[in-house]
């Protein structure tokens, strides 16, 4: 039962070629990393700028809601020919507005007088009181703190 192989020197060497090819090709796509394409990239990098914009949205939005609440003001000219109470959201004992008559603030603004409330969006926020009241002009508008230059 015992039999005889003959090999000769051009076998071995060609299996012995194929078989350290086959070892360094698998070796080298093992360990080698994979080669991100330019698609896969380009869309990282997208959805990075969206995740910036929406973050950026969202901070615009907060500084609007801002700009809307703290950038508005009431002028209140009072030409009635009498004295006239202005009454105002006031603060209770925790600091927190309130509409409470007995946490209200009032300004006393005499005839022919200005004034103007800064921080309140609508005229509905105050009200006024007073003996003989003709009509009483409230104006709301918008106001920037930022400083104006002249040229």
């Amino acid at each position: 039962m015992n039999k005889e192989i003959k090999l000769k020197l051009w076998h071995i060497l060609v299996c012995v070629v194929v078989f350290t090819s086959l070892l360094y090709f698998t070796i080298v796509t093992a360990f080698s990393p994979v080669q991100v394409g330019d698609y896969t990239d380009q869309k990282q990098k997208i959805d990075s700028l969206n995740n910036v914009i929406l973050g950026l949205e969202d901070k615009q939005l907060e500084l609007n809601n801002s700009i809307a609440y703290q950038q508005n003001e009431i002028v209140i000219l009072n030409n009635t020919g009498n004295n006239v109470t202005i009454k105002g959201p006031g603060r209770d004992a925790n600091g927190s507005k309130s509409v409470d008559p007995s946490t209200l603030t009032e300004f006393l603004i005499k005839d022919g007088q200005e004034f103007t409330f800064r921080g309140l969006t609508s005229s509905d926020q105050i009200s006024a009181a007073g003996t003989n009241l003709d009509t009483l002009y409230a104006r709301t508008q918008w106001y920037s703190m930022t400083p104006q230059t002249a040229r």
